[in-house]
């Protein structure tokens, strides 16, 4: 599963094999073996591989299939299985929500 995910969000971002490779610092060889799912990266590589798509570790091996940002600052995990659309109207409530508590003076930390 790693090796789709990966080699999806590098074809996403218009990067070839070449281009990850030399933002991670290994060879072309290990990202294609990455690709094809012939060797996997240890874990400070796969946190290295999410930063640079700005993914979840959970989308990038497959746990969920939603695209949350790794830095978590403005997503949202939605624990069912919701359309785009249905994730975009809950992050709408959320923000009018946050939007409501702050004009009132009201500092508001959501964390779904």
């Amino acid at each position: 599963m790693l090796g789709q995910r990966l080699k999806g969000l590098r074809e996403d971002n218009d990067m070839t094999q070449e281009d990850l490779a030399e933002k991670l610092n290994v060879s072309l060889h290990t990202v294609a073996k990455y690709e094809r799912n012939e060797r996997e990266p240890n874990d400070s590589m796969k946190v290295e591989i999410a930063k640079i798509f700005d993914v979840s570790l959970d989308y990038l091996v497959g746990l969920c299939d939603q695209k949350c940002s790794y830095n978590r600052v403005n997503s949202i995990f939605v624990p069912y299985t919701l359309d785009d659309e249905g994730v975009r109207k809950i992050q709408e409530y959320i923000d009018m929500v946050v939007g409501l508590r702050e004009s009132r003076g009201r500092k508001v930390k959501v964390g779904l």
